[in-house]
């Protein structure tokens, strides 16, 4: 998640795609670390956090499925180490400033 906003008592986020697609242009995502993945209970497959797009979703919504986390069903499958963020963010920062980044409206 890139950033959260309650709009009209609504809640609504804005969510970078994770992908095991490797990027046409290798500056467009960043490769997830193995530690980070295994971390948030991916599997060995290699994946990309996306920076060239971003997903609207309302929260809850019919787009964000739970996942299991042992006996709990979660929507969230954690948090990434905070240096990994930042050089997301700051990816998509950049090229949102340059009118490079196609925003999908999920569920609104």
């Amino acid at each position: 998640m890139i950033a959260r906003e309650e709009v009209d008592g609504n809640t609504k986020l804005l969510v970078v795609p994770v992908t095991t697609q490797p990027p046409v242009h290798p500056g467009d995502a960043f490769e997830i670390p193995t530690r980070v993945k295994a971390h948030l209970g991916l599997d060995a497959e290699r994946c990309w956090i996306m920076v060239t797009e971003l997903n609207r979703f309302r929260w809850p919504g019919p787009d964000i499925r739970p996942i299991e986390r042992g006996e709990d069903r979660t929507p969230f499958y954690g948090f990434i180490p905070q240096p990994v963020f930042d050089a997301v963010f700051a990816a998509v920062i950049a090229r949102a400033e340059g009118k490079r980044v196609k925003v999908t409206k999920r569920s609104w």
